[in-house]
């Protein structure tokens, strides 16, 4: 078993919501996340898990801003054989 840290930024551009197909006034903005986290690997499988903490928010009229993320994910790793 290995860990391998990593470290990245995260750009997200919301331009605005829909509400029942009508564009809502005031919604959207941009926000830029500073990522670290490891990963590691026992055979097939995987683990991530990453924090995101935002570092630049400009958001568009009274929107809420974006807080911290915790993010875990599981992977396995199929055979070298294609699968479709």
């Amino acid at each position: 078993m290995h860990f391998m840290p990593h470290w990245s930024a995260h750009y997200e551009n919301h331009n605005g919501e829909f509400l029942n197909s009508q564009y809502q006034n005031g919604t959207g903005g941009q926000f830029l996340f500073a990522t670290a986290g490891f990963e590691t690997a026992f055979g097939r499988i995987g683990c991530l898990v990453q924090a995101q903490q935002p570092v630049v928010q400009d958001v568009i009229g009274t929107q809420l801003g974006a807080g911290g993320r915790l993010n875990v994910s599981i992977n396995y790793t199929f055979s070298g054989k294609t699968l479709l």
